[in-house]
């Protein structure tokens, strides 16, 4: 794996955070649940993504957003307290493919839930229609997580409306890949699964997919860290566009595999105490099920082990490799700097 930038380090998050009275109604302030997707577009910013779009209240004491424009108006994570607020960004094109998202949260009191389109056809912008509470839309586009349409959207969780978290994130530069991954635990830590949020856009290794299956696969899991039965079941919180149709279908669940049994159960070497890591190869879970490639930005670790925490890892297909510095997250793994983790 190629090593990554970390953007966020340690940073605490209040699930609940809230407003100033005159960002709220005037006399109190609004609860806003959106701060993790805010602090997951500051992380593709930092990796060279642009924000093309985006949606919140811009004036009055109102709920709901009421303005909207083709620049970056989220200046903080209070905007994300406003129902149906917007934000669309394009990420660096990676083997000449740009990938463009565009994001709603939910309705106000519910922006904890989003709903994540993307399409390789063009930005997201006013051009597309929509307003200051639907999304614009771009022709040949997908919906990832979420359902319903942009006149009468459907939301999925992605955030806690409560508790006290830590966010990690990091990027990998267009040399490596271009992927980010975004995760948030709760302050007293836990296990795999434990209550938070995780994301990442996960471009397949080089010369792992069969052609014109190039993709990166965009992971959103609902208000928790991965365990490995979210990663190998087919489900919507793994998400894949293949660039060309295979059998008709363009857009599919994904399945994490790995060569050899997957490690979270393993145990760490008798003889030098020594963890076991293994890549992630996604397969496509619906007919035909051909292999899309090897993740870039995760790897199974084992044996599982409470959150927050760092390991050195060695290869279970090459052992012989120097142990790789990672941190620990549910049941996967990412790379890290050795310091302690909050």
């Amino acid at each position: 794996m190629a090593t990554a930038t970390i953007h966020t380090k340690n940073l605490s998050i209040n699930a609940a955070g809230t407003t100033n009275a005159a960002q709220g109604d005037g006399s109190s302030g609004y609860a806003y649940y959106g701060e993790f997707l805010y602090r997951v577009v500051q992380t593709i910013k930092a990796r060279g993504g642009t924000v093309t779009y985006s949606s919140t209240r811009t004036s009055g004491t109102g709920t709901d957003a009421n303005g909207r424009s083709n620049a970056d108006n989220w200046d903080g994570p209070y905007r994300t307290a406003y129902g149906y607020s917007q934000i669309a960004w394009s990420m660096p094109a990676v083997r000449s493919v740009t990938r463009h998202y565009c994001a709603q949260l939910g309705g106000y009191g519910g922006t904890n839930t989003w709903r994540l389109k993307m399409n390789f056809t063009a930005a997201y912008t006013t051009s597309g229609g929509g307003s200051a509470t639907q999304v614009p839309a771009v022709a040949g586009e997908y919906v990832l997580f979420g359902g319903g349409t942009d006149a009468s959207p459907t939301f999925v969780a992605f955030q806690p409306t409560s508790g006290s978290f830590y966010f990690q994130s990091l990027y990998y530069d267009t040399t490596n890949l271009g992927g980010i991954v975004a995760a948030m635990y709760p302050t007293t830590g836990g296990v795999a699964g434990v209550t938070g949020a995780f994301f990442a856009i996960d471009p397949f290794q080089d010369g792992t997919y069969e052609s014109g299956d190039d993709d990166a696969v965009t992971i959103s899991l609902p208000a928790k860290l991965p365990v490995g039965s979210d990663l190998i079941e087919a489900n919507e919180y793994v998400r894949y566009v293949a660039q060309k149709s295979l059998g008709g279908v363009a857009i599919t669940s994904l399945k994490g595999l790995t060569k050899g049994a997957i490690p979270g159960g393993a145990a760490a070497s008798a003889r030098s105490g020594r963890r076991p890591g293994a890549q992630i190869s996604w397969n496509r879970d619906a007919s035909p099920t051909t292999p899309g490639g090897v993740s870039t930005c995760l790897i199974w670790n084992g044996p599982v082990t409470s959150v927050p925490n760092r390991a050195k890892l060695y290869s279970l297909k090459n052992p012989s490799d120097p142990p790789v510095e990672k941190l620990l997250l549910g049941d996967v793994a990412v790379d890290w700097d050795g310091t302690v983790p909050s």
